[in-house]
């Protein structure tokens, strides 16, 4: 009899210590799927941030190839930048000394030009697209204006921290609007 016991309690102990290591193993997937997605959303909001940032950056780039292509409408353009030639590329030098690899070909400006007057139509859209919530402006005063979140917060009459709460949900919505479920 007392061996029974034995044995029924060894088994016990190990059906009881299996069920405590499969809780932990659930929690920890659990919590492994959570942090997947979580980074998921933050690489989504930060992949918006970087459009938003590059908006005003591609008008200039728009601008400076919409010029180039008008001096020279039929023949190759001749870069008004400053310039280094590499392979088969001009790379333009802008101001701030950040270098830009334009092709150096008329038909690849005009695509170029095409390409990049659509990104500046798709994020205008996108956030347009939200006009209607309370907290649009805070997108066009950190993005367009620049402002630091502080400001902004002094501007709207609110703290920081909502500030941060109400642009990063404004982020998120943007980046279902960019790169659909992936960021889910």
């Amino acid at each position: 009899m007392y061996q029974n016991e034995v044995i029924e309690k060894k088994v016990s102990f190990r059906n009881e210590l299996q069920e405590m290591i499969d809780r932990a193993i659930a929690r920890a997937v659990q919590a492994g799927v959570q942090s997947v997605r979580q980074s998921g959303t933050r690489t989504g909001r930060e992949r918006v941030e970087r459009l938003l940032y590059a908006r005003n950056g591609l008008e200039i780039l728009i601008t400076s190839l919409e010029e180039e292509l008008a001096v020279c409408p039929e023949a190759e353009p001749v870069s008004s930048m400053a310039y280094e030639r590499t392979k088969n590329k001009v790379v333009h030098l802008l101001p701030s000394g950040e270098a830009l690899g334009i092709p150096q070909k008329k038909a690849d400006m005009e695509a170029l030009l095409i390409r990049n007057r659509l990104a500046v139509k798709r994020i205008d859209k996108a956030v347009a697209s939200l006009a209607d919530d309370p907290y649009y402006d805070i997108l066009s005063l950190k993005y367009k204006e620049g402002i630091a979140e502080e400001e902004i917060a002094e501007r709207l009459c609110c703290d920081p921290s909502t500030v941060r709460r109400n642009k990063n949900r404004l982020l998120e919505r943007l980046a279902v609007i960019f790169f659909g479920i992936d960021v889910l």
